[in-house]
């Protein structure tokens, strides 16, 4: 491939409302004026939907909106039109029951200050869509989503592919402390991933697990600040299946016989209540009776992803009736969601799910045209260097916009950064290479210096002058602008085969070309 466009890096952080409430998630504006969302990504539907004047929520008017990341008025935006169903408005062509009673209309999506989307096709919910442990609006980012078609076939990113990382969030929740996340559409942030990556094929073996994101823990340990660690599994052959859940919230659901043991280990005992605030029924504890070390995963014997403290024991937050977020003082809350004795996750499914605070320490990225899906570990990083992937999965470092490819993004916990374009790491030179050169190398360093700044200087002007065309860039078409050319390309799930643990890659894992290596070599 020649070249490509720019990814599109939407910020995930904590976002004002339009009521002036604060929700942390994807950060969207809709209509004219602009109404304010915190979006979630949901991978199991491919519709953008929002909740209306009824948030369907059951708490105050206030709370509903922050607890939803906003409300969406259409009588207030002047762009809005209202359309009588799903196929008028240019939404999926699938998806009738789950949204039959929703109100459709189409009106203007900003994405970022250079990506609108006019007449884009809105679900306003007529029921709670999802249940407690996915409240909030969001983009649907299933085969056939409406916002990455959208995208694609109006040729603003090269492939069906987005990347998730939600960031790190603290005790500030309220005032917007922690690290902020990122939904890139049509590829991924390499300035927040670090190391070998993991690629798995789309597995639709599990029917509960629409989404394919099925993924095995073939290591679950606790590791105390002295480097100590202790198994959950009884023995090294032990599994269990997860189905990734980027869109949900707490760290994960675990069999109550794990969490028996993660209690006896830790020695400690949850209270009889469970939490219902932003992260739905996760185990709580008095402070005085806390767990001080990490939690530690081994994916499909290959990849391993540790959650800090910090992200895994916070305190409980709670939605106040209006509409703020308060942590408690007496409380914290474990993101693990203990399942009674002998129960799944939803009845049906062996798969647990492994939900948003997991991508605290790690970064999503799924590809639909190539129907894989990769992790990496997470780097925390206000720094932007993003690269797209192309339709075989294959990275594109070569744009066909001028936009400046590595940006700083603007993060509201501290300074920002200037970042550098993406390179691999520097090998580092050897002792005796910089004790022969320091005396002879001072002089050429302060003329090279000179040359630099000049260069510099000059790269800087000419990136602000693209920067400031580039600002200027609308997607003019929407996605009902093609209803007259025939039906948008519509994509059914393909079964992918699935290869047992044991195997050798374990669970039809391999190591993708963005940097991997063959996990034979990991073990020596």
């Amino acid at each position: 491939m020649a070249c490509a466009p720019y990814p599109v890096a939407l910020n995930i952080g904590n976002v004002t409302l339009s009521n002036g409430r604060v929700a942390r998630g994807i950060d969207v504006e809709i209509g004219n004026p602009p109404q304010h969302f915190a979006f979630m990504p949901k991978t199991f539907y491919n519709t953008t939907h929002v909740y209306g004047g009824n948030p369907y929520c059951g708490l105050s008017s206030l709370a509903c909106t922050t607890l939803r990341g906003g409300q969406y008025l259409d009588q207030s935006s002047s762009s809005s039109v209202a359309e009588v169903n799903s196929a008028a408005a240019g939404g999926p062509p699938v998806e009738s029951a789950l949204f039959a009673n929703s109100t459709w209309v189409q009106d203007t999506l900003v994405l970022a200050e250079n990506v609108t989307l006019p007449a884009f096709p809105l679900a306003i919910a007529g029921k709670n869509v999802d249940n407690e442990y996915e409240p909030q609006t969001g983009f649907g980012l299933d085969v056939n989503s409406t916002i990455i078609t959208t995208l694609k076939t109006t040729g603003r990113i090269v492939s069906r592919t987005w990347s998730f990382f939600w960031g790190e969030t603290g005790a500030g929740v309220t005032a917007g402390i922690g690290s902020n996340g990122t939904l890139v559409l049509g590829g991924y942030d390499a300035a927040k991933v670090q190391g070998d990556n993991l690629t798995l094929p789309l597995n639709f073996k599990d029917p509960a697990c629409g989404s394919g994101l099925l993924v095995s823990i073939t290591g679950l340990s606790m590791v105390y600040p002295n480097t100590t660690a202790a198994s959950l599994f009884d023995g090294p052959l032990q599994t269990l299946e997860a189905c990734l859940r980027p869109g949900a919230t707490n760290l994960m659901s675990l069999p109550y016989t794990y969490y028996q043991k993660f209690e006896a280990i830790s020695q400690t005992t949850a209270n009889a209540e469970r939490s219902v605030g932003v992260n739905f029924y996760g185990m709580l504890f008095p402070t005085t009776s806390s767990y001080y070390g990490d939690l530690k995963f081994q994916i499909n014997s290959v990849l391993e992803i540790t959650i800090k403290n910090s992200q895994l024991i916070q305190p409980d937050v709670s939605i106040g009736d209006d509409g703020f977020l308060v942590a408690s003082s007496s409380t914290n809350e474990l993101f693990i969601n203990s399942l009674p004795p002998g129960a799944t996750e939803d009845g049906q499914s062996t798969a647990l799910g492994l939900a948003r605070q997991f991508f605290s320490a790690a970064m999503l990225m799924v590809n639909q045209d190539a129907g894989t899906f990769t992790l990496w570990l997470a780097k925390p990083s206000s720094d932007q260097d993003l690269i797209a992937i192309d339709p075989r999965g294959e990275p594109v470092d070569t744009f066909c916009s001028s936009t400046p490819k590595s940006t700083t993004v603007s993060n509201s916990t501290g300074p920002s950064n200037t970042s550098s374009s993406h390179q691999p790491d520097p090998k580092p030179t050897p002792i005796g290479a910089i004790a022969g050169g320091a005396v002879g190398g001072v002089v050429v360093l302060c003329v090279i210096a000179g040359i630099l700044y000049l260069l510099r200087r000059n790269r800087r002007a000419k990136a602000r002058a693209r920067a400031a065309n580039a600002q200027s860039q609308l997607v003019g078409e929407s996605f009902a602008d093609h209803a007259g050319q025939g039906p948008l390309p519509y994509t059914k799930h393909h079964e992918l085969p699935y290869k047992p643990y044991g195997s050798e890659l374990g669970h039809g894992a391999s190591f993708h070309e963005l940097g991997g290596r063959d996990p034979a070599e990991l073990a020596s």
